[in-house]
C-alpha cells in the first residue's frame, strides 16, 4: 500500500504502475536514460515521446536548450542519487542547486516545468521526477497555468519537496514496488514511479479522464465533493489511449488517405473501415494497430 494523500492510497501500487507502463508512453522514454551533464538531441527526443512538445509550437526550443552551456554547468553540481537517500541536512544543499537549475532551465523562452523535468529526470532519474501539469495539482492543488511564471520554480521545488516527502516515509513501500516489477522490460526508479502514480491518480480517477484500458480493479481511496473519505472500487473498463494511438498510425500512408473513412469509436475501442481492396497492406496496418483496434474491415 502506498499512500499518496490522506485520502488517497493506493492498495495495490503494482496494478498501477504495469497498467501504465501497459498503455502510456515508457519506451522511447523511460529506457532512454542518459546520466552525464549534457544535455543532448536525444534527450529532447526522448522527452518529446512523452509529449514534452519542445519546437512543436518554436521550432528554435531545442537550440536554445542546447546551446546554453549554464545548464550541463548547474547539473554537473548535481549527483544522481536516491531522493530517499538524500538526509535533511544535505538537501537543503542539494535543494538550493536544483532551484539554480530550474531557474536556468524557465529562463529559456518556451521552456516551463513539465518541458524542463522531462529532460532532467533522464539526466537525474533517481532524484528528479516529472513534474507536469496533473502531478502538480495533485501534490499542491495548485493550477500552475493560472500561476505568475514568475512563481514555477517554487512551485517545481514545492512539488519536489512534498514527492520527497512521500518517498521517505514509504521508503520500504517503495523498495518492495520496484522488487514487485523488476520483471518489466524497462526499470522505474522511485520517484518516477511516484509520479506515475500522482500522474493517474489526478487524471484517470479524480478528472476522469479515461482514455487507456484498465485491466483489473483497484482500490484506490479518492477524494469527494464534500471531502469525505470514500473508498471507491474502479470498475473494469476499457478505455483507449486515443492521442498516443493517433501518433502513432497517423504516419502510415494508408490511415493518412482514409481517415476520414474513420467510422467509430467505442468504449471498446477503435473501429475502422477500409476499402477491402488494399489487402496485404490492411493486414499489416491491422498487425501495427494490434490491440487497440477492436475491429479494422
Amino acid at each position: 500500500m502506498i499512500k499518496l494523500l490522506d485520502d488517497i492510497v493506493f492498495e495495490d501500487p503494482q496494478s498501477r504502475i504495469r497498467e501504465y507502463c501497459e498503455i502510456e508512453i515508457c519506451q522511447g522514454y523511460d529506457d532512454k536514460h542518459g546520466i552525464d551533464d549534457n544535455i543532448t538531441r536525444g534527450d529532447i527526443d526522448a522527452a518529446n515521446e512523452l509529449y514534452a512538445m519542445i519546437d512543436v509550437y518554436d521550432k528554435s526550443e531545442s537550440k536554445r536548450l542546447l546551446s546554453n552551456s549554464n545548464l550541463s554547468i548547474l547539473l554537473s553540481s548535481i549527483p544522481n542519487i536516491d531522493i530517499y537517500a538524500v538526509s535533511s541536512k544535505e538537501w537543503v544543499g542539494l535543494r538550493s542547486k536544483i532551484e539554480k537549475l530550474l531557474v536556468e532551465f524557465l529562463s529559456i523562452k518556451g521552456i516551463g516545468l513539465a518541458k524542463a523535468t522531462k529532460i532532467l529526470h533522464l539526466k537525474r532519474p533517481n532524484l528528479i521526477p516529472i513534474l507536469d501539469s496533473f502531478v502538480i495539482r495533485f501534490l499542491l492543488d495548485v493550477n500552475i497555468s493560472d500561476e505568475e511564471k514568475s512563481s514555477h520554480v517554487n512551485i517545481g521545488l514545492q512539488a519536489l519537496d512534498r514527492a520527497r516527502e512521500i518517498i521517505i516515509k514509504q521508503r520500504v513501500a517503495f523498495e518492495k514496488l520496484v522488487e514487485q516489477i523488476r520483471d518489466l522490460p524497462i526499470q522505474l526508479t522511485p520517484v518516477r514511479m511516484c509520479d506515475i502514480l500522482c500522474w493517474t491518480a489526478e487524471k484517470w480517477d479524480i478528472r476522469g479522464i479515461h482514455n487507456a484500458p484498465m485491466e483489473s480493479p483497484i482500490n484506490l481511496y479518492s477524494r469527494h465533493q464534500n471531502q469525505k473519505r470514500v473508498k471507491l472500487q474502479l470498475p473494469r473498463e476499457q478505455r483507449t489511449p486515443m492521442n498516443t494511438l493517433f501518433l502513432k498510425i497517423s504516419k502510415e500512408p494508408l490511415v493518412r488517405k482514409y481517415i476520414t473513412q474513420i467510422a467509430s469509436i467505442t468504449r471498446d475501442g477503435l473501429a475502422i473501415q477500409l476499402p477491402q481492396q488494399h489487402g496485404t497492406d490492411l493486414m499489416n496496418l491491422k498487425k501495427k494497430l494490434g490491440r487497440f483496434v477492436k475491429d479494422f474491415h
